[in-house]
């Protein structure tokens, strides 16, 4: 497979309007111009080769312009793949699948019959990206005034008056409006866009629709996958310790499981969705110490795009821990490191194949809690902290590898509260977490804006044997959000 470069997070305007970022890859002008309709698919036939065994060929367009085309593999007939409805090819030297509604490829000929609507579906700055066309048209449209879809949405092109869309380039102003007439990109030139600008036309065009599911499952996965933990150490951590549930020094083993409901935006692009995260855990306590390790497994499903975007993602896990107790055990201080081998999928109706996810994902939490003088049986915390995440993942699609990384950062503070009673515990919390990623990360802004939410947790333990604990708590984020989502938590731990 031939490996891409993560173009859109160091600025894509070369590559998307020129195809600079790869051989392999389209320009954006170049597709557009496609939209004026296929008239006609030829087969171009070597010196002494058949018409049947030709692996080359041409596009023609409306306007009598045309596109090189190959078989992938430079070996297998251009006449055998024209027989199906959908082919990959070689178009200008970058993979394609053209496809159509129609029963052949050949039905494309504007001999053969009426016009049949076509897709082309490509690579473009190393992301997907289809042009589905309605219909070939007889002639190219005089109109300087056009509608395409590109992965799905519709927009409205407008050229300067007199020019059409043989005439497009990178240099030409245009206009592109959404389906509800919102600006896209206004009286500019392709070529005259920053970086910056590049990359928000590239999200405004679907570009990015990948991108941001990813950025989505992220977002969600810093929430939730050390809340298990966290809740771990809390309860072998804070001060009470004099209750039937409390933990005592020496070993315990734990098993929990978490699932949530979420919603949320990412960029441009909203989403909903479920996950789950269940681990196993052992840990040692000592006097002022806790050490520990966790393994597991986690995944989250997501769909965008009003539902023809479908993202998953998750993987096993492996995540150390620690807290120690400072200030006569008023003040604990913890951290937890996570790492998760990733794999997944990312299928949109409007592509011909998924993008196959494949990758990694590093994160760390840390935070201090100070706990108040016990008041009547109530325990208050203060705590703050922060977390990091950072997703190594590539997609592979259309026979090319692309790089997605994405790095995401937090900062969080709040108050907690528990009380003990006869058989066990009662404990809340509510934490604010703010996304602080556009302070290291540029690429943050083009994903999403800066996020905060506020979230809310109550639960209760109770020893349902001897030296057997049960918890159950539910969270969820109060207020408005880009990342939201309804979590139940249940655990059961032994203490050796």
């Amino acid at each position: 497979m031939r490996k891409q470069q993560l173009v859109t997070a160091i600025g894509l305007a070369g590559a998307l309007f020129h195809g600079l970022a790869s051989a392999q890859d389209f320009s954006l002008p170049s597709l557009i111009r496609m939209n004026q309709g296929i008239a006609g698919i030829a087969v171009d036939p070597d010196d002494g080769e058949s018409a049947q065994d030709a692996t080359s060929g041409t596009i023609m367009l409306s306007d009598g312009s045309s596109l090189a085309i190959s078989s992938l593999d430079g070996t297998t007939p251009l006449s055998q793949l024209l027989d199906d409805s959908s082919a990959t090819l070689l178009i200008d030297d970058a993979p394609a699948t053209l496809s159509t509604s129609a029963p052949s490829l050949a039905s494309l000929n504007r001999a053969s019959g009426e016009p049949v609507p076509f897709a082309v579906s490509t690579t473009v700055a190393s992301r997907p990206l289809t042009l589905s066309r309605s219909a070939s048209p007889d002639a190219a449209p005089p109109s300087d005034s056009f509608d395409i879809v590109l992965n799905g949405e519709p927009f409205t092109i407008e050229l300067p008056e007199g020019t059409t869309v043989s005439d497009f380039s990178a240099g030409t102003p245009i206009t592109i409006r959404d389906a509800e007439g919102n600006v896209v990109l206004d009286d500019r030139a392709l070529n005259s866009l920053s970086a910056s600008g590049a990359n928000d036309i590239a999200a405004g065009l679907g570009l990015l629709d990948v991108d941001m599911a990813l950025r989505s499952a992220q977002k969600q996965a810093v929430a939730k996958n050390f809340g298990i933990i966290a809740n771990q150490i809390d309860a072998s951590m804070h001060p009470h310790q004099h209750g039937r549930v409390d933990r005592v020094n020496g070993r315990n083993a734990w098993v929990s499981h978490e699932y949530s409901d979420m919603q949320g935006q990412a960029g441009n692009t909203d989403y909903d969705g479920e996950g789950s995260v269940s681990m196993v855990g052992v840990d040692w306590k000592g006097d002022a110490l806790l050490a520990g390790v966790a393994l597991g497994h986690g995944e989250v499903e997501i769909d965008s795009k009003r539902g023809r975007l479908n993202t998953d993602l998750g993987g096993n896990l492996i995540a150390p821990y620690g807290a120690v107790t400072l200030a006569d055990g008023d003040l604990v201080l913890d951290g937890i490191l996570m790492y998760q081998d990733l794999d997944g999928s990312s299928r949109a109706s409007y592509q011909p194949q998924p993008v196959a996810l494949d990758g990694h994902r590093w994160g760390g939490r840390a935070a201090g809690t100070y706990f108040l003088p016990e008041v009547n049986n109530l325990l208050f915390g203060i705590t703050a902290g922060g977390a990091y995440m950072k997703d190594d993942i590539e997609g592979a699609y259309l026979g090319s590898t692309s790089d997605y990384g994405i790095e995401l950062g937090e900062v969080f503070a709040g108050a907690t509260l528990s009380t003990e009673f006869a058989s066990g515990r009662l404990y809340g919390s509510l934490i604010h977490h703010h996304d602080v990623t556009a302070n290291f990360d540029d690429r943050a802004d083009v994903l999403d804006d800066d996020d905060q939410r506020t979230e809310l947790k109550i639960g209760a333990a109770h020893e349902l044997a001897d030296n057997l604990d049960v918890s159950l708590d539910g969270r969820t984020v109060v207020g408005s959000s880009d990342t939201e989502f309804s979590a139940v938590q249940a655990s059961l731990s032994y203490r050796f």
